[in-house]
């Protein structure tokens, strides 16, 4: 999909963010990106509290840069609440 229509990859997997655990989190292998960006994916070490505010937060900077470059934006992975953070926002 991203190939097609000229998309990049917002992780949304709070897992995913983690630098080092590429074993146990399905984290796609950078060479099996194909050359598309993926954004949010080994953004934090692992002693590092990151939050789903801070996702949003990263997320929302992420969809103004992609859409800016005219992209399409995918996001995707997860069980949802980074999801429901991102587009509700949290109380």
């Amino acid at each position: 999909m991203a190939e097609k229509f000229s998309g990049e990859i917002i992780n949304c997997d709070s897992l995913q963010v983690y630098r080092h655990f590429d074993i146990g989190t399905a984290k796609l292998p950078p060479v099996e990106r194909r050359g598309i960006p993926h954004h949010l994916i080994d953004v934090v070490d692992p002693d590092e509290v990151f939050t789903a505010g801070e996702f949003a937060r990263l997320a929302r900077l992420a969809l103004s840069d992609i859409t800016a470059r005219r992209r399409l934006p995918i996001v995707c992975g997860g069980t949802g609440f980074y999801l429901r953070a991102l587009v509700d926002g949290l109380f």
